[in-house]
C-alpha cells in the first residue's frame, strides 16, 4: 500500500518478482509512463489500484492473467486505446473502475463474462458503438455508470435482468429508441439518469414497479406521453423530466413524496392545472413547471412549501392574479410568472420576500401603480415588468439607496417597458451603480433626463414622447403637453448649483455630529474599561444572561478560561476571538469576546450572530469520517446543481460551513443565499458593476477575487473546499494557529510537502480505519486541485462533485469488504 506517498517516475518492472503479492496500491500520486507488462505476471494480485496517476498507453491483454483479480482501479489517468476482450476473463472481478480517461473503441461483449461483476464505471471516456447487450448476464451487478461517451442505439433489454442495480447512468451519450419496459424489472434501482441522449416514445407503463427511485432524471430527450408510469416512488429527492416532449396533466401522485426537494418539468407539453398535491412537498425548494400549457390559477396548496427558493412557472396560461400568499415564502429567491394570463394588482404581500433576486412578472395584464414597497427587496438582481398594463410614476423606492453600505441595493436589471407609466423618473434610478440593463421604453414619462442617463442607450428610453436629456435630444427642442418650450438650461444650472450647496453643507454637518458620537463613545469604552477593572465580587457573581435557560457569570467565564487565556482559543474572526470554556457545571460554551467596543456594525453583527447561534441545535457534535465524507459530497452536489442544473446558473458567493445546514439524517444541504448571483445570457452578473461590492466570508474568499472583485463558479469551488479542509482539520479558516503570514490552503501545502500530512487529520477523527485514512488523503489532494492559483486550472464543481461522490462510493465498498459477515 504506497497510495498517496508522492511517489513519481515509473511503475518499476521489478515488481513481477513479488510472486505472492495480493494487493498492489500506487494511487493519488505522479506516476507516468505505460502500465509495464510485468505487472500482469502477478497471480496472486486481487487488486491493482493504479488510479489518480497520469500513467498512458492502453491495457494490455495480458490483464487475463490476473484470474484471482476482484479489484481494477486505473480511473483518472490518461489511458488510451480500446478496452481489451480479454477483461471478459476476469471471473473474479467485482469492481472495474476506469473512469476519466481517454478509451475508445466498443465495449466488448465479452465483459459479460464477469460473472462477480459489482461496480461497472466507464464515465468520462470516448466509447462508441452500442451498450453490449451482455451486460444482462451480470447478476450481480447493483452499479452501471456509462455518462458521457459516445454510445449509441437503444439500451438493451437485456439490462432488466440485472435485478441488483440501485444506479443506472447512461446519460449523455447518443442514445436513441424507446425505454423498454424491461427495466421494470430493476426494483431496486434508486437512480435512472438517461438525460441527453435522443430516447423518444412514451414511458411504459410497467415502470410503475420502480417504486424506490430516489432520483430520475430524463432531460434532453424527445419522450412524451404521461410521465405518470415513474411517479409512484415515494422517495424521491429530486425530478427532471424538461426539454421533452411530455403531455397529459401533471400527475397528482408527484405530490406524495415528501422528500422531493427539486421537481422539473418544464418545456413540455402539460396541460391542465398545477395538482394542489404539490403542496405536501414541504421539502421542496425548486419547481419548475415553465414552457407548457397549464391552466387555470397558482394553487393556494403551495403557500404551505415554504423552503421554497425557485418558482418558475414562465410561459403558461395561468390566470387569476399574482398570489399574494408568495409573500410567505421566506427563503424564495427567484420567482418567474412572465408571459402568463395573469390580471389585477401587484399584492403588497410580494414585496415581503426579501431574499428575492429574480423577479419577472412581464408579458402579462397586471394593472395599477407599482407599489412602493418594492424598495423592501434589497437583494433584487433582476426586476422585469415588460408589456403589462401599469400605470402612474415609478415610485423613488425602486432607485432608493439604503443609508447602511451593508444594505446597498444589488438591482443589475430593470425592465418597465411597454406600460403605461408616467410621471418622471425618479432622480435614484439614475445613481444605482449597480444596473447595467436598463429599459423604460414606450411609456408616458416626461422631464429631463441629467447627464447621469447618458450610461445607458437612448433606445433605452424610447416611446416617451415628453421625455428629454441625455441621452436623449435635447430638451430645448421639444414642446411641452401645453405648447411650451422644454426646460431652459438655466434654470437647472441654477438649481443644481443650490443643491449641490445644500448637499456640502449637510455633508459637514454630518461629520460633526458623526466625530462628536465617537468622541462619547470612547469616553464611555473608558468608563466601562474602569468599571470591568474595579467591579465588586457581587458584580462579578452578578449572571450575564438572566433571560436564557442558565446563569452564566462573568466569574465562573474568567475561572474556565484561565482569564481569557490563549490556550482557550478556538478561533478568531474579523468581529473578535472566540475561546472555549468549560464550566464548572460541566456544560461547554463558547465565548466570543469582541474586538472593539462601540462600534455600531459590530453590535448589530453580533446580536445577529448571537440570536442564529441560539436557535441551532444539532444532536451530532463529533462527527466520524464517514459523517464528514457525507456533507461534503452534499455541499459538492448542492454547489454543482446551482453551476450546472439552475437556468438560470447561480453563483452562491459565500460558500462556508456556517452556511450548510445539516438535517436529522446528516445530508448537507447549502443555504444563505443573500450574496448569490444568477448567471444568463441577458444578465450576466459577470459584466455588471455591482461586483464593485465586496462579496464572501473572510478566510473563505478565492484569492483572484482580492484583485479582480467579479466572483466565478471556480471562486465557489474555491471555498467550497475550505470547507473540506475544515471537515478533514477540524479547524477554522480563521485559527489563529495559522499565525498572521500563513492561510488554511498554505498551512496544507506546507505539511503535504514536508511528509507531515497526518497533522492535518483532526485529532477527533482518530484512530482510523487503513481505508478512512486513505479517503482522508484523497479528499487533500481533490482539495489542492480546487485551490489551484489560476482559477482555469480548478475543476468544474461537477468534476469535483464526481470525485466526491465516486470517493464515497469507494469508501463505502472498502467499508463493506472489510465489514465481519452479520450472519457468521
Amino acid at each position: 500500500m504506497l497510495a498517496q506517498t508522492r511517489l513519481s517516475e515509473v511503475i518499476p518492472k521489478q515488481l513481477r518478482h513479488c510472486r505472492s503479492l495480493k494487493q498492489l496500491d500506487l494511487s493519488n500520486n505522479t506516476l507516468h509512463g505505460y502500465i509495464p507488462l510485468e505487472l500482469y505476471e502477478l497471480p496472486q494480485l486481487t487488486d491493482l489500484m493504479l488510479n489518480n496517476n497520469t500513467l498512458s498507453g492502453s491495457i494490455s491483454p495480458s490483464v487475463a492473467n490476473l484470474t484471482n483479480l476482484q479489484t481494477l482501479a486505473l480511473y483518472q489517468n490518461n489511458l488510451q486505446g480500446d478496452l481489451p476482450k480479454e477483461i471478459g476473463m476476469l471471473g473474479n472481478l467485482q469492481i472495474l473502475y476506469l473512469y476519466d480517461n481517454q478509451l475508445s473503441g466498443e465495449i466488448p461483449e465479452e465483459i459479460g463474462n464477469c460473472s462477480s461483476l459489482q461496480m461497472l464505471d466507464l464515465f468520462g471516456n470516448q466509447f462508441k458503438g452500442q451498450i453490449p447487450i451482455t451486460l444482462g448476464r451480470l447478476k450481480q451487478l447493483n452499479f452501471l455508470h456509462l455518462r458521457q461517451n459516445d454510445i449509441s442505439g437503444e439500451i438493451p433489454a437485456s439490462l432488466g435482468n440485472c435485478h441488483q442495480l440501485t444506479i443506472l447512468d447512461l446519460a449523455d451519450n447518443r442514445l436513441s429508441g424507446t425505454i423498454p419496459a424491461t427495466l421494470a424489472h430493476l426494483q431496486s434501482l434508486q437512480q435512472l439518469m438517461l438525460y441527453n441522449n435522443s430516447l423518444q416514445g412514451s414511458l411504459p407503463y410497467e415502470l410503475t414497479n420502480l417504486a424506490n427511485l430516489t432520483r430520475v432524471n430524463l432531460s434532453h430527450n424527445k419522450l412524451n406521453g404521461s410521465i405518470a408510469p415513474l411517479c409512484s416512488s415515494r422517495n424521491f429527492l429530486s425530478f427532471d423530466v424538461t426539454n421533452n416532449a411530455f403531455d397529459h396533466e401533471i400527475p397528482h401522485q408527484i405530490g406524495y413524496s415528501p422528500v422531493l426537494e427539486r421537481l422539473r418539468l418544464g418545456n413540455n407539453q402539460f396541460t391542465g392545472k398545477i395538482p394542489w398535491t404539490l403542496g405536501l412537498l414541504q421539502g421542496l425548494f425548486l419547481l419548475d413547471l415553465s414552457g407548457n400549457l397549464l391552466s387555470g390559477e397558482v394553487p393556494v396548496q403551495l403557500s404551505l412549501c415554504n423552503r421554497l427558493t425557485h418558482l418558475d412557472l414562465d410561459h403558461n396560461h395561468l390566470s387569476g392574479p399574482v398570489p399574494f400568499w408568495i409573500g410567505r415564502l421566506p427563503l424564495l429567491g427567484e420567482l418567474k410568472l412572465s408571459d402568463n394570463q395573469l390580471s389585477g394588482t401587484l399584492p403588497q404581500e410580494l414585496f415581503n420576500c426579501s431574499n428575492l433576486l429574480v423577479l419577472s412578472l412581464d408579458g402579462n395584464s397586471l394593472n395599477g401603480t407599482i407599489p412602493p414597497e418594492i424598495g423592501k427587496i434589497k437583494s433584487l438582481n433582476v426586476l422585469n415588468l415588460e408589456s403589462n398594463q401599469l400605470s402612474g410614476p415609478i415610485p423613488p423606492a425602486i432607485g432608493r439607496i439604503p443609508p447602511s453600505i451593508g444594505t446597498l441595493t444589488k438591482l443589475e436589471a430593470l425592465d418597465l417597458s411597454h406600460n403605461g407609466l408616467a410621471g418622471e423618473v425618479p432622480s435614484q434610478v439614475s445613481e444605482m451603480s449597480s444596473v447595467g440593463r436598463l429599459n423604460l421604453s414606450f411609456n408616458r414619462l416626461q422631464g429631463k433626463l441629467d447627464k447621469r442617463y447618458a450610461r445607458w442607450p437612448a433606445t433605452a428610453f424610447d416611446g416617451n414622447l415628453n421625455l428629454c436629456g441625455s441621452p436623449l435630444q435635447s430638451c430645448k427642442d421639444i414642446k411641452s403637453p401645453s405648447g411650451e418650450s422644454g426646460l431652459s438650461e438655466s434654470p437647472v444650472v441654477i438649481i443644481s448649483a443650490i443643491s449641490t450647496t445644500i448637499a456640502i453643507m449637510l455633508l459637514l454637518l454630518g461629520a460633526a455630529l458623526f466625530f462628536k458620537h465617537r468622541r462619547e463613545a470612547f469616553r464611555r469604552a473608558s468608563e466601562l474599561d474602569s468599571a470591568y477593572s474595579s467591579s465588586s465580587s457581587q458584580a462579578q457573581r452578578r449572571p450575564l444572561f438572566e433571560n436564557g435557560r442558565h446563569d452564566f457569570r462573568w466569574i465562573d467565564i474568567m475561572e474556565a478560561t484561565n482569564n481569557l487565556s490563549e490556550e482557550f482559543i478556538v478561533g478568531s474572526g474579523g468581529s473578535g476571538t472566540i475561546y472555549r470554556a468549560e464550566l464548572f457545571s460541566g456544560e461547554t460554551v463558547a465565548i466570543k469576546r469582541i474586538a472593539r467596543k462601540d462600534d455600531p456594525f459590530l453590535d448589530k453583527s453580533f446580536a445577529r450572530e448571537i440570536k442564529t447561534l441560539g436557535r441551532i441545535r444539532h444532536r451530532h457534535l463529533i462527527l466520524d469520517w464517514d459523517a464528514r465524507l457525507k456533507i461534503a459530497v452534499g455541499l459538492a452536489q448542492g454547489l454543482e446543481y446551482l453551476h450546472h442544473d439552475c437556468v438560470p446558473k447561480i453563483l452562491h458567493r459565500d460558500v462556508k460551513s456556517g452556511n450548510l445546514l445539516l438535517d436529522a439524517k446528516m445530508e448537507a444541504h447549502l443555504g444563505d443565499f443573500g450574496l448569490a448571483k444568477p448567471l444568463t445570457d441577458n444578465h450576466d452578473s459577470l459584466n455588471t458593476d455591482s461586483n464593485l461590492w465586496f462579496a464572501g466570508s473572510y478566510g473563505y474568499i478565492a484569492p483572484e477575487y482580492a484583485y479582480s472583485l467579479k466572483a466565478t463558479d471556480k471562486s465557489d469551488v474555491y471555498s467550497m473546499v475550505i470547507v473540506l479542509l475544515e471537515l478533514v482539520s477540524g479547524r477554522m479558516p480563521t485559527d489563529g494557529r495559522f499565525g498572521v503570514d500563513m492561510n488554511m490552503v498554505r498551512w496544507v501545502e506546507s505539511h503535504m510537502d514536508m511528509q507531515t500530512s497526518h497533522d492535518l487529520i483532526d485529532p477527533l477523527l482518530q484512530p482510523l480505519l487503513p481505508n478512512e485514512e486513505t479517503a482522508i488523503f484523497q479528499v487533500l489532494e481533490i482539495a489542492l486541485r480546487c485551490t489551484k492559483t489560476a482559477p482555469a486550472e480548478r475543476p468544474s464543481s461537477r468534476e469535483a462533485s464526481l470525485l466526491l461522490v465516486h470517493l464515497l462510493n469507494d469508501t463505502t465498498l472498502h467499508s463493506d469488504k472489510m465489514s465481519p459477515d452479520p450472519y457468521l
